[in-house]
């Protein structure tokens, strides 16, 4: 019976892992800026909040925008990243060497799996003790 390998990197992987990570890491930070401002600024007009109050609501409200700018940055960066393997014909030249596609695919799909772990977590505590607490005047 034989024995399963555990996941190990070689150099296309770990080159692949890290174009996406930076293209990652770049889109989140971008995504999130922007997500962030127009809701700090929606908030801060709507309440009429100082820039001493505003400064103190971004890192309550970034919690709550990472489940929708993470899938978007994953996105963003896959695409990116795979778009310019393929211009640049580096897929077929790992089919040529006898590899299968998988191989370069294998990176973002692990990935992405972390991500939706991180994802789970975050919802589960991090997200939530962000939010302020519910009001019952609020349910009304």
């Amino acid at each position: 019976m034989p024995r399963e390998t555990p996941v190990r990197f070689g150099i296309l992987q770990r080159y692949v892992l890290d174009q996406v990570l930076r293209s990652f890491g770049l889109a989140l930070l971008t995504i999130t800026a922007v997500f962030v401002l127009l809701t700090v600024m929606t908030v801060a007009s709507r309440e009429g909040l100082p820039p001493q109050d505003i400064l103190r609501l971004i890192p309550y409200v970034i919690p709550g925008s990472l489940p929708y700018t993470i899938p978007v940055a994953m996105l963003f960066a896959v695409s990116v990243v795979y778009g310019r393997l393929a211009s640049d014909n580096e897929v077929i030249a790992v089919k040529t060497a006898g590899l299968s596609a998988m191989v370069v695919l294998r990176p973002a799909i692990y990935l992405g799996f972390a991500l939706s772990v991180l994802l789970f977590f975050l919802s589960a505590d991090a997200i939530p003790r962000a939010q302020p607490p519910c009001q019952a005047d609020d349910l009304q």
